[in-house]
């Protein structure tokens, strides 16, 4: 699935732009491009605010480690022994009807890899399922098992995962490399292999195509309302410098 946007509007502010500032069309279009790439990673989860800063990475971290707390229990080896001695699986909590047979078992459950045991548990989106998962005439009907594993298996694991935040945004980093634009070290640690950016300059005007091509980037859900907001809201900068160039015009031939 590929996601594309309608850049009419963004087009529209580049030209009134160049008309204001009397720029040459490659410079205005480089330019904006240069800056929508760094709205639009400033609004690629983990960040939400328009800025892909130090709180955004925190942001990104502490969902990750909710979502294998939520998953995964760390024993010390003596206590992990002792629950592989009572057969690596207990019974946590069962949920059962008005004639008290048991329809939905939430157990604590020894794996073997903590890697697969996430993958499994794992939504399209990178997320882990929730509990919570309701119909209307049961109420939940889904189970939430917890894997078992050493604590340090776990921090191990959950320090290898944490590495990861910021790989969807370094979807852009190809574009932010070509364009000049500046990302922060734990986007750019994850490479340009996951995206590109094609300039095509010719007598007839400049083209620039930008792809974010992380696997998992069109399941992100609602990335792309945010990259639409990242393409309006670079075409107002724009439109607010157009107009601030024209009103300091005016205000030099004497006009108020």
């Amino acid at each position: 699935m590929t996601m594309t946007f309608d850049m009419s509007r963004l087009d529209a502010a580049i030209r009134r732009y160049r008309g204001a500032a009397v720029k040459e069309t490659s410079e205005v279009v480089r330019m904006a491009a240069r800056n929508f790439i760094v709205r639009a990673a400033g609004v690629t989860p983990p960040s939400i605010n328009g800025k892909a800063d130090g709180t955004s990475k925190k942001r990104g971290e502490a969902v990750i480690q909710n979502d294998l707390d939520h998953i995964l229990v760390g024993l010390t080896p003596e206590l992990y022994d002792q629950f592989m001695e009572l057969g690596g699986k207990s019974v946590r909590r069962e949920m059962r009807r008005k004639d008290g047979s048991v329809y939905v078992t939430d157990s604590d459950i020894a794996i073997g890899s903590i890697s697969d045991w996430h993958k499994q548990n794992r939504r399209e989106n990178g997320r882990v399922h929730r509990i919570g998962r309701k119909t209307r005439d049961i109420g939940r009907h889904k189970n939430w098992d917890r894997g078992v594993v050493q604590a340090a298996d776990k921090k191990a694991y959950i320090k290898k995962v944490l590495a990861r935040v910021g790989l969807l945004a370094a979807g852009w980093n190809a574009s932010a490399i070509k364009l000049g634009a500046r990302f922060p070290a734990w986007i750019k640690r994850h490479g340009h292999a996951n995206g590109q950016c094609m300039v095509e300059e010719n007598a007839r005007g400049i083209r620039i195509r930008m792809e974010n091509a992380v696997g998992f980037a069109t399941k992100v859900r609602g990335l792309e309302r945010r990259i639409k907001w990242a393409i309006n809201a670079q075409a107002n900068a724009l439109d607010r410098a157009a107009d601030n160039i024209m009103r300091k015009t005016a205000q030099r031939a004497g006009f108020r």
